[in-house]
């Protein structure tokens, strides 16, 4: 304990270096931390044993959600998305009671409920943007509707749609929703690159029907010659006539 107080970073990495000699082991070290009522260096022990060694203090886990919320902030969402092991609806309270609302947003969508992911990221954090890109990344389309409702009555909100959804969902899905009367800032320039940036969409998805269908054409025409070859039937060659696709389409 001394030797922490002198310089707890150098003993860190003298404890983690020698953890597997039996008066270092990690399970003794722990137990004379937490013991001692210095539960801020079990968490400097517990994080340096982490980056070095993920699997050494793997049954510390869970207690390590509540250090890093107490006294490392910064880290808990990288150790979160680190860990697999960590009970989720335990360090979702965790996260709850530190009033944690990124980690509670990455635990929700996690645990199989990204709407209330996405409710927490406009509710609490107020972020737009991170809202947009939640939904982005979850790639559902009751997701979309989810955060157009939710957002729907904050103007701020509205413009932050309008400025970044035209390539992703129908712009008259959020227009007709926005209630008569509503002041949006810039909402002229704002509804000026929706619409443009949904042409773009329709654009580019125009471009990849016309590949497709030439692409299509002209294996079928490969296949239709390939068919149209001449076979060997009983040692014999035979030829089978070959009339262009378009001419066969042409005649029929």
């Amino acid at each position: 304990m001394t030797l922490m107080k002198l310089g707890s970073e150098e003993t860190v990495n003298l404890l983690i270096a020698h953890r597997t000699e039996p008066p270092l082991q990690v399970e003794r070290v722990v137990k004379v931390l937490d013991s001692t009522h210095t539960v801020e260096y079990l968490h400097k022990y517990l994080d340096g044993l982490f980056q070095k060694d993920p699997k050494a203090g793997g049954q510390y886990h869970q207690r390590q959600v509540e250090l890093y919320a107490t006294y490392d902030k910064e880290k808990l969402l990288p150790f979160l998305r680190s860990c697999t092991d960590i009970p989720l609806q335990k360090a979702l309270q965790v996260c709850e009671k530190h009033n944690r609302y990124e980690e509670m947003v990455f635990l929700l969508a996690r645990m199989g409920n990204p709407k209330a992911a996405l409710e927490l990221v406009i509710k609490k954090l107020e972020d737009v943007d991170k809202a947009i890109e939640f939904a982005m990344e979850e790639g559902d389309d009751d997701l979309w509707d989810a955060l157009i409702h939710l957002s729907i009555s904050n103007p701020k909100f509205v413009t932050g749609l309008l400025n970044n959804v035209g390539t992703h969902i129908d712009p008259t899905k959020l227009i007709q929703q926005i209630p008569e009367h509503t002041e949006i800032p810039n909402l002229g320039a704002s509804l000026v690159k929706l619409l443009q940036d949904f042409q773009v969409q329709v654009n580019l998805r125009e471009g990849c029907r016309k590949i497709l269908v030439k692409d299509s054409h002209s294996l079928m025409e490969k296949l239709y010659k390939l068919q149209g070859s001449a076979v060997y039937i009983d040692g014999k060659l035979y030829v089978r006539t070959y009339i262009p696709l378009m001419q066969l389409h042409r005649c029929v």
